[in-house]
């Protein structure tokens, strides 16, 4: 056995005994968290009685699938993607969609954090997939998978092929937009730093501070520091959102 495996074993043994326990006072909250988790994983009686109710219950804090709520979703005039980010990360939910956002240790200088932003995590594993189009097998299963899941959650099959369809197109937009994984081989191409107002001129329609401001929890200022990954991929993701359907 590698020392790597035993060292997962050790670390998923530690883990199991921290959420078996009980809690003691003083711990920090997160603790009862992780035992709440773990305890509700196990409860297969009650996920099987809860079937697919949470994630309706969710998707209505969020406003509504437009696919499952159908024309008469809401969200047509009032949708804000921020405030959708903002509402995935106090649910729980990962909120590095459209933009990946990060606090990293900076490389230049490994003594502090540096705020990070970077091209978009893609649905599928690299985005030559994508490019590839419903020609590729991985893609069409992909597109497959998206029009049964909402089908189950209740939308109608022809509406989802055809809204489905669409938000491909538009993530195989974004997968174009995305720096190829060879050229992120040279990491000082991707040391871009910047402050706030050089990152609105690049992004002119983003609320940034928005958007900062909530998914970190702090507001920046004009002279904090952030590196930018791929510069052209925020100019060319604020170009397309204004032209996207807010569906």
């Amino acid at each position: 056995m590698s020392v790597f495996s035993l060292l997962q074993d050790e670390l998923n043994h530690k883990l199991r005994v921290l959420v078996e326990a009980p809690g003691v006072a003083d711990e920090p909250p997160f603790f009862e968290s992780m035992r709440n988790l773990y305890r509700s994983c196990l409860n297969l009686t009650a996920i099987e009685k809860a079937g697919d109710t949470p994630l309706h219950l969710a998707l209505k804090r969020f406003g509504g699938w437009p696919i499952v709520v159908g024309p008469n979703w809401e969200g047509a005039t009032t949708f804000d993607w921020i405030d959708i980010l903002i509402k995935f990360r106090e649910l729980g939910f990962n909120h590095d969609i459209l933009i990946d956002l990060s606090v990293t240790p900076d490389f230049r200088n490994n003594t502090r954090h540096i705020i990070d932003l970077d091209q978009t995590s893609l649905g599928m594993p690299d985005r030559n997939y994508l490019l590839r189009g419903l020609n590729d097998s991985a893609v069409a299963a992909y597109y497959k998978l998206m029009v049964d899941s909402a089908v189950f959650l209740g939308a109608d099959r022809a509406t989802a092929e055809k809204e489905m369809f669409e938000t491909l197109q538009f993530e195989t937009t974004l997968a174009s937009y995305c720096l190829p994984r060879e050229e992120r081989r040279n990491i000082s191409s991707l040391y871009n730093k910047m402050n706030i107002a050089e990152i609105e001129k690049l992004a002119p329609n983003i609320k940034w501070s928005k958007y900062f401001g909530a998914l970190l929890g702090t507001n920046v200022t004009a002279s904090d520091e952030i590196i930018v990954n791929v510069p052209k991929f925020l100019t060319k993701l604020d170009a397309l959102l204004q032209t996207t359907d807010k569906r």
